[in-house]
This record gives structure tokens, C-alpha cells and sequence, in this order.
């Protein structure tokens, strides 16, 4: 979930033939229109760490499946706040960026879904 568009092509980029990208602007209804789609593996919320921007995502995290994983993505600010606000909600994991590390990016990804969908993947 994002509204930057360099982010959600960073993702894409380092996710290319290993899985679909689907982006959703972070709010109720796109997210509720993405889930009712098809549900998805891993959940990435991009977050610059704002107090505004993290209280909406915390809404929207709680409505994340319960199996999925959600990784928190530092959309550019400051580390500390994002790290906090993944652990509030319980994240799988917090990363930096997907450009700066595109193939650990792509296997880290991999890797969850495997973990938690491997009988559907």
C-alpha cells in the first residue's frame, strides 16, 4: 500500500517473474476492493513513518487475513519511527527500501510466501 509511484515500481522491479504486484492507495475502500479481488500473500505497507501516516495504516493493518505476513516498508524517512510502528502492529519484518537491495528484496518476499502459503503456491 502506497501512493508513490516510484515505491510501487521499486517493488515491482525487484518482484519481476517471481510474483504480481498489485498497489493500492492506502484507504479503506481501495484496500477493501484490492481484498475482495483475490487475497493476497504478503501485505507491504510503505510508511515514511508520520504520525498521521502511521495511525492510518495501523487501521488498515488490522484488517490484514490473519495468515498473511506484512512487511513494513521505510518509504523514506526517518528509521526509527518505521521500525516502531512495525513493531506495534506486529509485522513479519521492517526493511528499507526495495531498490536498494532488489534481489535480497525478491527472495526475502519469496520467502514468506513460501513459509506461509507453501501448500497454495
Amino acid at each position: 500500500m502506497t501512493t508513490d509511484t516510484g515505491l510501487a515500481g521499486e517493488v515491482a522491479e525487484a518482484l519481476a517473474g517471481a510474483q504480481d504486484v498489485r498497489t493500492v492507495a492506502p484507504g479503506l475502500a481501495p484496500y477493501r476492493e484490492a481484498m475482495d479481488q483475490q487475497p493476497p500473500f504478503v501485505v507491504i505497507l510503505a510508511c515514511a513513518g508520520t504520525l498521521e501516516e502511521c495511525h492510518r495504516l495501523r487501521a488498515l493493518a488490522e484488517k490484514v487475513p490473519a495468515r498473511c505476513p506484512v512487511v513494513v516498508m521505510n518509504a523514506g524517512g526517518p528509521s526509527g519511527p518505521v521500525k516502531d510502528f512495525a513493531k506495534d502492529i506486529h509485522a513479519t519484518l521492517s526493511t528499507e527500501r526495495a531498490a536498494q537491495h532488489p534481489v535480497f528484496f525478491r527472495r526475502l518476499v519469496v520467502g514468506l510466501i513460501r513459509k506461509h502459503w507453501s501448500a497454495r503456491v
